[in-house]
């Protein structure tokens, strides 16, 4: 007679395919938003006058980006306006003309070029604008928390200290044209909303808000030769949302707890009864093996206890996972859930390979093998049916561990949610495909 492991296999292969899902959902929601690139320039060398002249001959030599790389790592550096001058050239020679716009308006706007330099300024700025595609943005701020202004301050949306930034960041093809990101100023303005026009090149572009008092926003668009339609960005702030309040997070403990609790109290009760069973079975006459009927009642009753072990598994989990709610720092408990969801996860994988191969041994020493009554044979039976136990509470232990640690994630982000949405452009580089949406 073989042990079957199925009643604790049967409920782990449902919960398996749940954290399946849940591990990539919760892989979405825990991964967090990469830095924009940022493109250095190549070893500084030599003094000013120097680089300066390094910078010329790239120009010279048509090697456009490296020249504007040089430029731009002067200006950085020096605060001078005919670096920005000669970076802004280099970019429109190289094909970048986004960023020729953006150096050149930039210039012509602060006053500090000379009469000849504004002439060509306004010369390669009317060359680059011919070739860029408005892209229009229309934002929704977020109203101030009232812990952050006076509530007699109107409108609020000028009090809050917003770093006021968007940065656009051209993405080449495989890496092979990398541009610094841009970034743009968030217009003022009295009212929750403000619409921001970028002239960006054709191809595909990150836009991201990244504002400590925001929450952190990144958009993949594809701009193409032609205007598009605006682009809404509701911007949010961090912190806790309507799902995230006090009253709801406690809830939530309390159904994950209380979950977790029934489910450790009934393990406990049907562990208990199957090992009563199991120490009745080996206690028979010496010659137990030999007996069809006693192998079939000593199976029977490692599999109720592997399954009494399976279910304390579970409940330990989810109460573990549902504990875990009381951490007050939001980020901190999304990091806790997201750690227990991993584990629970190799908990599953690694639980249901130990509860085979420990079903596999007890089978093969479930078996008349040896002299009737062998004390040996029989210790060896009660080895693999206590592996069998553990096997199955580790089983159980990773799949509520992971369970509850997805249900969390799931139901404390129900407002946080991004909403990805396909997108379809034709630029210059070919057919592109992108996903948008918060982040």
């Amino acid at each position: 007679m073989s042990l079957h492991p199925w009643p604790a296999l049967a409920g782990a292969s449902i919960v398996a395919a749940l954290v399946l899902f849940a591990c990539a959902l919760g892989l979405l929601l825990a991964t967090p938003p990469a830095g924009p690139a940022v493109v250095e320039s190549d070893v500084l060398i030599g003094g000013k006058e120097a680089r300066a002249r390094r910078a010329a001959g790239e120009f010279a030599a048509r090697r456009y980006p490296q020249a504007a790389r040089e430029y731009e790592a002067l200006f950085a550096e020096f605060d001078e306006p005919g670096f920005l001058l000669a970076a802004g050239r280099s970019r429109l020679a190289a094909g970048h003309r986004a960023h020729a716009v953006a150096y050149l308006s930039r210039l012509l706007a602060s006053g500090l070029l000379t009469a000849a330099d504004t002439q060509v300024a306004y010369g390669e700025l009317e060359a680059a604008q011919k070739a860029v595609t408005p892209v229009t943005l229309r934002l929704k701020l977020p109203d101030v928390p009232s812990t952050d202004r006076d509530a007699s301050s109107s409108p609020p949306y000028n009090n809050y200290n917003y770093k006021k930034m968007i940065s656009a960041e051209f993405v080449a093809p495989f890496g092979s044209d990398p541009r610094p990101a841009l970034e743009f100023p968030l217009p003022s303005g009295p009212g929750p909303e403000r619409v921001l026009v970028l002239q960006l090149d054709p191809g595909a572009w990150r836009l991201r808000v990244d504002d400590p008092a925001l929450a952190s926003v990144e958009l993949m668009i594809d701009v193409l030769a032609q205007p598009g339609d605006e682009i809404p960005l509701d911007l949010r702030p961090h912190g806790p949302g309507p799902s995230l309040s006090r009253p709801r997070l406690l809830r939530l403990v309390g159904v994950l707890g209380g979950l977790g609790g029934a489910t450790l109290g009934a393990g406990i009760g049907v562990t208990i009864a199957g090992d009563l069973r199991v120490q009745r079975s080996l206690a028979r006459s010496s010659g137990c093996l030999e007996q069809k009927d006693c192998r079939e009642e000593l199976a029977d009753a490692g599999g109720l206890r592997g399954l009494g072990a399976g279910l304390l598994g579970a409940g330990a989990g989810m109460t573990i996972a549902g504990l875990t709610g009381l951490t007050r720092d939001p980020e901190r408990r999304r990091r806790l859930w997201l750690i227990e969801l991993a584990v629970g996860g190799a908990g599953i994988i690694g639980g249901s390979v130990a509860v085979t191969l420990a079903a596999r041994g007890f089978n093969e020493s479930n078996q008349p093998s040896g002299p009737e009554g062998d004390p040996e044979a029989q210790a060896r039976i009660e080895r693999r049916a206590a592996q069998h136990t553990l096997a199955s509470a580790g089983l159980g232990l990773g799949g509520g561990l992971a369970f509850a640690a997805a249900v969390a994630l799931l139901r404390t982000r129900i407002d946080q949610q991004r909403q990805l949405q396909p997108s379809l452009g034709l630029s210059p580089g070919g057919l592109g495909v992108g996903v948008s949406g918060r982040f």
